[in-house]
This record gives C-alpha cells, structure tokens and sequence, in this order.
C-alpha cells in the first residue's frame, strides 16, 4: 500500500521538531549538533537557538562569548561590548578597556587624551577636535563614530539616525539588535518578521508552527478546528487528527465514513465499486447501477 504523501508531511512538521532537522531529499529526521537546541543543519555552524547555557553567535552555540561580547543570559545570544571595551559583563557594563584606552569614571572607555578634550570632541595627534554633527560624543570625526547622540537621535552601533533600521527596535535612547532569529521586532523578545526557515507565531520564531497550526508564507495559521495539524485553513487539509479522531480525504472524523477503511495511516478510500470495504479487496457492498 502506497503511504500519503501528508504522512511525510506529519514527519517533517512533527517529528523533526527539537533537536533534529528535516532533510528533505532522504526525507528523514537527522540530528542537530550537540550544541544546538534547534537547527537547519547538522553543522555546529547551522544553530538557530541554543541549549540552555549557552550563547549563539554567528550561528554557533558558544559556552563563552569571544572577547568584545558579553552573554546575555536572556537571550541566549552574544551581544557586542561598548565601543572601546575589551572585555564587558552582562548590561554592557565594560570590565577591561582596549590598548591606548581608559575607564572613566562613568565606567565607559574612551580613548587617551579624550578626557582633556570638551565632551563633543574627541582627541587625537595631541589635538582636540570636534565630533560630527549627530554626535554628542564620539571617538572619531565621522558620522561612524558617535559614542552618544545629539537630541532626539538613536544611538545605533556607532551611528546616531532619526529612525533604526531593519532588525533594531528602539529601547531607550538606542536602537537594540533584535534577537538573532528575527529579521523585524518591536521589542526584545517580540518578533515581526523572521530569518529564513523560521515561522513567526505569537511573536516568537519557530522552526516549526505549533500544533493546531501551519505555516503561511512564515506565519503560523490556525488550523481548521477539528484538525490537530494541519496543511492549510480549510476542513479538509487536516495532517493529523485529535487523539481518536481518523484522517478521511483530509477531514477528522470520530470514526471513518462510509467509502473509507480504516489503517495505521488513518481512513483510506476504498475502491472505487464498493460503498463500504474493509480494505482495498472488493469485499463489502458492491455499489449496483
């Protein structure tokens, strides 16, 4: 008997949840690295969230952040330190400061020679000189280099706009990086838009929708109610069914309807010339004129 095809849908929607991948030309479920808490591959490099302890960075899951990134334990991600620091603890709080840096005494780093310089300068070749325009402090002459804003403006990276950019929301005076599986966010842990292969539901990204769920172009859909998962909106894109429920053409039904036989697989249709079957053998009530 040949298997549906929506059965491999149920292995690539369900069971390659977790710690597993789908790969989609053995169509078989394969392992994350041990690393990983969910994945898009078995490389320790194709991470997508980490196990609890450690930090993802540039798709890895770290037991430490590199120099010049911190661990944010609510995040689960590496965050890059404050300009100049080479160490810093969690809240950007720097700890050590880069060669030809120091701590000032509000705990940020700044080059030598900027603390005899006014607050919108900064110093260099034995000389102040002034910040551009957009910065009410900086470490260099261009619009790269802010520390801190003028008024009314974002603090960036190093960059002070009007307005943050794709990927950043606005927290307090500065633009924050979303979490590193979203792509859009308006807060820290509230997602709009996700990376490529993860699906966006209830402000989160998934690798895969919840069940009662699928996925819409990367927004998980609620399924029909009646199905338990699901391919798409309508009554009869039913993947799987509530416990003792049975698959039938796509729908659930308490029991499988008439033309139909029940298999591990759920109701399949019976042949053609039969009402009723108890398999694809013309066994049962012929269908007459």
């Amino acid at each position: 008997m040949a298997i549906p095809y929506a059965w491999f849908e149920i292995v690539e929607q369900n069971y390659c949840s977790g710690r597993f991948h789908f790969m989609h030309n053995t169509r078989n479920c394969a392992d994350c690295h041990p690393s990983c808490a969910t994945c898009n591959g078995s490389s320790e490099s194709q991470c997508i969230l980490c196990r609890a302890g450690r930090f993802a960075h540039e798709g890895r899951c770290l037991n430490a952040c590199p120099d010049g990134y911190y661990g944010d334990k609510k995040r689960h991600e590496c965050i890059a330190c404050p300009h100049g620091c080479t160490t810093c603890g969690n809240g950007a709080v720097c700890l050590t400061c880069r060669d030809n840096w120091t701590m000032n005494r509000k705990g940020k780093c700044i080059a030598n020679g900027n603390n005899n310089c006014d607050e919108s300068e900064y110093f260099e070749n034995g000389h102040c000189h002034p910040c551009h325009s957009t910065c009410e402090t900086c470490t260099g002459p261009t619009e790269n280099e802010c520390l801190t804003c003028a008024s009314n403006l974002l603090l960036q990276g190093q960059r002070c706009v009007n307005v943050c950019d794709e990927g950043y929301y606005m927290e307090v005076g500065v633009c924050a990086k979303c979490l590193h599986t979203c792509t859009q966010c308006v807060s820290r842990m509230n997602c709009t838009a996700c990376m490529k292969g993860l699906q966006l539901q209830s402000g989160e990204c998934r690798t895969t929708c919840a069940d009662g769920y699928y996925s819409d172009r990367g927004t998980c859909a609620k399924c029909y109610l009646s199905c338990h998962t699901c391919s798409g909106p309508r009554r009869n894109q039913c993947v799987q069914c509530p416990e003792g429920w049975q698959l039938a053409g796509g729908e659930c039904f308490p029991e499988c309807p008439e033309g139909f036989f029940k298999t591990k697989f759920g109701c399949q249709r019976c042949h053609h010339y039969c009402k009723t079957c108890n398999d694809l053998n013309l066994t049962d009530y012929p269908v007459v004129g």
